[in-house]
């Protein structure tokens, strides 16, 4: 039986006509990972490949977009091939594309956004543009201030783990309220409001380490380490709190379910994935695009990437 052209009707009617679960191929690439997933719409994950770049970034203490970008696009076209070779799967067998557009690194984004496009044109399916994350905050990210910590306290990227994988475990043997470490997140300009700052937290780590040279010890490093963390899900747990009844946690930085304590002790109940969909991965982009075609979202037309991406924008136009 001939394939429906799925570009040529509605998606939603395209995808009864097929007589099985669909199945989507999504990538994701907006900031140094290289992931690459097929699943279907009865929620079977067939593959997923995800290709970290830890090494490349570690010699530079930090990301640097143009490298990230560069190895994106010499591993991509393989990654898709492995992620296709663990489904038993052809590019041809694929009904829908997925991929980032957004919030991201621009020329990272760009590599996952175009492939995923190019592909969808080629193959004749429909191809779904995917806001990676919402939400934002007034200054750093939680995840940005917790690697710049990890890089104030001289925690390396290394070829395993990440800075916020290697703070997390420095905190595990610290004493979060050693000296009374690092203050709380309690500005007047913020106390009322749900706005999320981590900028003065993050100098005042640096200010703590950078104070005594001579105790600048394992055991002061683990105490600021869990310090900052604790600080961190305060900060997060006491704006959820304020509007929230149920939260919504895919942050890695937080997936030692520090959050989720904190937040129980206020009576809230908190929702995440496993932890290894807690970090950017392209499960997260493939459901994202099964929910917009459940909900009758029809693929629409895309200029290019959207490195900034508010919420609000998003509600606007209806995207995914």
């Amino acid at each position: 039986k001939p394939q429906p052209r799925l570009k040529e009707m509605s998606v939603a009617k395209a995808i009864r006509s097929l007589g099985r679960p669909f199945r989507v191929l999504a990538i994701e690439t907006s900031c140094d990972d290289t992931a690459v997933s097929v699943m279907d719409s009865d929620r079977n994950i067939l593959s997923e490949v995800n290709i970290h770049q830890y090494s490349i970034h570690a010699k530079n203490q930090g990301i640097v977009p143009h490298l990230a970008s560069q190895e994106h696009r010499k591993i991509l076209p393989q990654v898709i091939k492995s992620a296709l070779s663990q489904a038993k799967l052809n590019l041809a067998d694929i009904d829908v594309f997925a991929a980032t557009r957004g919030p991201g690194i621009a020329g990272s984004l760009t590599v996952g956004f175009e492939a995923g496009r190019l592909l969808s044109t080629l193959y004749d399916k429909p191809f779904y543009p995917i806001h990676h994350m919402l939400g934002s905050t007034l200054d750093d990210s939680v995840g940005e201030a917790v690697d710049k910590a990890a890089r104030i306290l001289g925690l390396p990227y290394d070829q395993i783990d990440g800075p916020a994988s290697l703070l997390v475990k420095a905190a595990l043997s610290g004493n979060e309220g050693a000296h009374g470490i690092l203050p709380s997140v309690r500005s007047n300009r913020l106390c009322a409001s749900l706005d999320f700052s981590f900028s003065g937290l993050k100098t005042a780590l640096k200010s703590a380490w950078d104070k005594d040279p001579e105790k600048q010890t394992e055991s002061h490093r683990a105490d600021l380490a869990g310090s900052f963390l604790a600080r961190c899900s305060e900060h997060l747990s006491n704006r959820a709190t304020t509007a929230l009844k149920y939260l919504q946690d895919t942050c890695s930085v937080l997936s030692s379910c520090r959050l989720e304590k904190d937040l129980a002790t206020h009576g809230y109940t908190a929702v995440r994935p496993l932890p290894q969909y807690c970090s950017d991965n392209s499960i997260m982009i493939g459901w994202a695009a099964c929910e917009a075609i459940f909900l009758h979202k029809n693929p629409r037309e895309y200029t290019g990437i959207i490195q900034d991406w508010p919420l609000q924008d998003l509600k606007l136009s209806s995207e995914a």
